[in-house]
């Protein structure tokens, strides 16, 4: 795709792709995945994306957007990588860059663990107004979506979107507030708050190895495979 938008800082690929239909005017989800992938197949996935190769090549004119920055910056993987091997770290990494297939999920250890991701989309008022002021249009934040808490690090209780990721695969929405949504009414608990604003501290992380590497050599070594 010709002119493919330039991700905003903390932007979620989901979004960028989603807007992308918008400025081109592509209504249909098929087309739209023709013009960003060259494959209909595409999964519209929230948190951890592939075929990432194919946008870091439609953005490299900007000097900017690397596999590994739009990994770091605009997914969630920061959450997982640090808890992972190195092998798995950048085995997870190569996934994201063409097709995963779920695999990505597996390795990260995302589809077994008891805190499950929550594919509903939702949005913190007070950020859209900080966005609308600063990038004139509103878009979807990394930091709304960590799993199993449904708020803003920075303001609290997040609205809900009727409309999910689920319920049409394929399809990327764009932020819009006119969307018929649902109010989150549960009351905020200062822990989950805190553990929140720890979360937006691992999606800020610098990309580097993962910590479980000593431990991995180890573990190779003192089984006489090192």
């Amino acid at each position: 795709m010709h002119n493919f938008p330039v991700p905003y800082p903390n932007e979620l690929i989901y979004s960028t792709v989603a807007r992308a239909s918008i400025y081109h005017g592509i209504t249909s989800p098929k087309q739209l995945l023709d013009e960003v992938f060259n494959n209909r197949k595409v999964i519209a996935t929230l948190d951890l994306p592939c075929h990432l190769q194919s946008l870091s090549e439609q953005l490299k004119n900007t000097g900017r957007f690397s596999l590994e920055e739009l990994i770091y910056r605009h997914t969630m993987f920061p959450l997982y990588a640090p808890f992972v091997t190195e092998l798995h770290r950048v085995r997870a990494m190569h996934l994201m860059a063409g097709r995963s297939q779920g695999a990505v999920h597996l390795l990260l250890g995302v589809a077994a663990s008891r805190v499950k991701t929550d594919n509903r989309l939702r949005y913190c008022s007070e950020c859209l107004k900080v966005q609308s002021q600063q990038y004139g249009e509103t878009f979807w934040q990394r930091n709304w979506f960590f799993p199993g808490l449904n708020l803003c690090p920075e303001h609290g209780a997040l609205h809900l979107f009727a409309v999910g990721t689920t319920e049409q695969r394929h399809q990327f929405h764009a932020l819009n507030v006119k969307i018929p949504n649902l109010m989150n009414d549960v009351p905020i608990n200062s822990d989950l708050m805190h553990i929140a604003k720890y979360a937006s501290q691992l999606i800020a992380m610098e990309p580097e190895y993962s910590p479980c590497k000593g431990v991995q050599k180890s573990s190779e070594t003192a089984d006489g495979s090192g």
